[in-house]
């Protein structure tokens, strides 16, 4: 079913950009907010999330958020507001290192949610957004929690 689904959630997102923008590309729609994270997170997980799919959940927008800051250069204002990419992985790691109790585990969106605040409360003050650490804790995860020496693992 998903396969069918691809198509008709791209053109959603595709038509959510172009209606965001006056020059209708992500670049545009981006200025549109004067790339503010805050601003663009209520457009897309607010005011018009339908016409966002997959990009207005919690997940996909952050990782989204830091994607486009790695590889296009984007500078946001408000960086800190990207959290952590709370995920199975990310889920499993945070339990491992004593963040959270395994309840977390159930994977309900208040579960992702309490794992995101953690990781805000565990990085206040470091200089540190959350999502700086998702790719790590993502590997780590993945590759079976190899003791921190280890390395040859991820």
């Amino acid at each position: 079913m998903q396969p069918n689904r691809h198509p008709e959630i791209w053109k959603s997102v595709s038509t959510g950009i172009t209606h965001s923008s006056l020059k209708g590309d992500v670049a545009g729609m981006l200025e549109s907010v004067q790339f503010d994270i805050a601003s663009l997170k209520n457009m897309m997980q607010v005011t018009r999330k339908r016409e966002f799919p997959y990009l207005s959940g919690p997940k996909i927008f952050n990782y989204w958020l830091y994607v486009m800051k790695t590889y296009t250069g984007v500078k946001w204002k408000s960086r800190e507001l990207i959290t952590i990419a709370p995920d199975t992985h990310i889920m499993k790691a945070t339990v491992k290192l004593g963040l959270c109790s395994s309840d977390v585990l159930d994977g309900t969106a208040e579960d992702r949610n309490l794992v995101a605040e953690a990781w805000e409360e565990a990085l206040r003050g470091s200089g540190l957004a959350p999502i700086d650490v998702h790719t790590p804790l993502w590997l780590w995860s993945r590759a079976g929690f190899p003791p921190l020496g280890d390395v040859s693992k991820l």
